[in-house]
């Protein structure tokens, strides 16, 4: 398999400060030379913005621009692509450069990164990437994305969501897209919820990006950040879940996101290595 891993090492717009270590941390860990250990393709994109005088929503926009304008050759030139960045709003470009109109969506993630400006207390412009992604806020600057284009929400599956605020819930169940909590994977285990979500999905689309944002595992597991909240799901009902894509649209893009790696180093990297391992295995390799 041909693979073009990218190092998008942001966070609010700063360059490798805080969970904008991640990306370098996890190719550090080996990452790559694991993947071509078992035979893969493999090679390392880096992504840098210059800008004399970076802000937070500026930059992040032209980071997603730029990531959009590679993941589109990257995919012309027929890689998958793996996509590490220090936000999980490094998807809007990612899924520009895969094509929104024809691409399917599984988001792992502990929040549901749906807040808008008018909803958000925090201020925290990485807790807005699917209400982004959507065109449900940012709409002028999203449109300065080379190939965006919102994402329709019915083509998005929300797996493993535990920590949602009540008006950023209010907006997701108005938004149309697809959600099993965790308490419901807990409860039933991932099959049973996630299949009749991703055959529903895969009617609509001709292939998938899978998203992980890691604080979706439990803490036992490993902290993947410091807003990694309890009762999260395992590494065995993420590998299930991951599962039930296997003979459905291929899988284009795969997306690690908000690594704090001096928090829990070693489980975090032994955890991203199986989770790549399970999708990568999906994904035909």
């Amino acid at each position: 398999m041909k693979i073009q891993a990218f190092e998008v090492a942001y966070d609010s717009g700063r360059f490798q400060d805080r969970m904008g270590l991640g990306p370098p941390a996890l190719l550090k860990a080996a990452l790559v030379s694991r993947l071509r250990f078992l035979g893969h393709e493999v090679s390392v994109n880096r992504v840098r913005i210059a800008d004399e005088f970076p802000t937070e929503i500026k930059t992040t926009f032209a980071v997603a621009s730029t990531v959009s304008d590679r993941v589109a050759l990257a995919r012309k030139q027929g890689s998958v692509c793996v996509v590490l960045s220090g936000n999980c709003d490094t998807a809007i470009g990612t899924l520009a450069g895969l094509d929104p109109a024809k691409t399917g969506v599984v988001w792992f993630d502990a929040h549901g990164e749906f807040h808008t400006p008018e909803t958000t207390t925090s201020g925290f412009l990485d807790g807005m990437g699917l209400s982004i992604a959507t065109g449900q806020c940012w709409r002028r600057m999203a449109e300065s994305v080379s190939g965006f284009r919102r994402l329709s929400p019915k083509n998005i599956l929300l797996a493993g969501v535990r920590d949602v605020d009540p008006e950023e819930q209010e907006l997701l169940d108005a938004s149309g897209v697809q959600q099993i909590p965790a308490a419901q994977i807990h409860e039933r285990g991932a099959r049973a919820p996630i299949g009749p979500a991703v055959t529903a999905m895969s009617r609509h689309v001709e292939q998938m990006y899978v998203h992980f944002d890691l604080d979706v595992l439990d803490p036992s597991v490993a902290r993947w950040n410091r807003w990694t909240p309890d009762d999260g799901l395992s590494l065995e009902q993420v590998q299930d879940a991951l599962d039930v894509l296997a003979g459905g649209p291929p899988i284009a893009g795969i997306g690690f996101a908000s690594h704090e790696p001096q928090i829990d180093p070693e489980r975090s990297y032994e955890a991203a290595r199986r989770l790549i391992d399970y999708a990568l295995g999906v994904a035909g390799a």
